[in-house]
Parts: C-alpha cells; sequence; structure tokens
C-alpha cells in the first residue's frame, strides 16, 4: 500500500455560535483584540499565530458542537480576565491544567 503525504500550512479551528455578536465580544476578551479579518457577514478570523487561525462564525444547527484547546501560562489570570470581573464567566470553560513532560 502507497502512503501518500501531504504538507499542512495553516491549521484553522472553527467554532459555529448562536449568537454571533457575544461570541464575538467574547473572543475580543479571549485575544485581547478585534478579529483580524471579517470576510463576510457572520464570519470572524483572528489569526493567533501565522499559521494557526479561529474562525468564529454564524451557525444556529451547529452552535456549541466546538471544542478549542489553548495552552497558556496563566491560567488563574485567564479564567479572571474571561469572566469579566464577573464570578462565572459568560462560556462555561473547563481548565485543565498543562505540565510539560519531564524531559
Amino acid at each position: 500500500m502507497t502512503v501518500t503525504t501531504m504538507t499542512v500550512t495553516k491549521v484553522l479551528s472553527v467554532v459555529p455560535v448562536a449568537d454571533f455578536d457575544a461570541a464575538t465580544d467574547w473572543y475580543e476578551r479571549l485575544f485581547g483584540r478585534p478579529a483580524d479579518a471579517r470576510p463576510m457577514p457572520g464570519l470572524a478570523d483572528w489569526h493567533v499565530f501565522d499559521d494557526a487561525w479561529v474562525q468564529v462564525f454564524q451557525d444556529d444547527q451547529r452552535a456549541g458542537r466546538a471544542a478549542l484547546n489553548l495552552a497558556v501560562d496563566d491560567l488563574r489570570s485567564a479564567a479572571a480576565a474571561l469572566a469579566g470581573g464577573r464570578r462565572r464567566a459568560v462560556i462555561r470553560l473547563r481548565f485543565f491544567p498543562c505540565t510539560p513532560a519531564a524531559a
């Protein structure tokens, strides 16, 4: 059997949402800036790195069916910032502490 490989040049995480305006506000707080691109109504892109993007788009049928995993240096500060001064974040978050594997 012959296996063909491909070269991946970008990674795009797609997050369908029901309330586009509320979601883009939340992702602006998450990334600390407005979307890098809004190529069409109901679609916003954050270019987290040159080769890694997060795309939020209006899709009532698929909303709530995405997972987005991000690693951060200071978990407590990140959770507090996302909660926006409230006791709870608008979107339910689950944080799992990561410890680098021993070399």
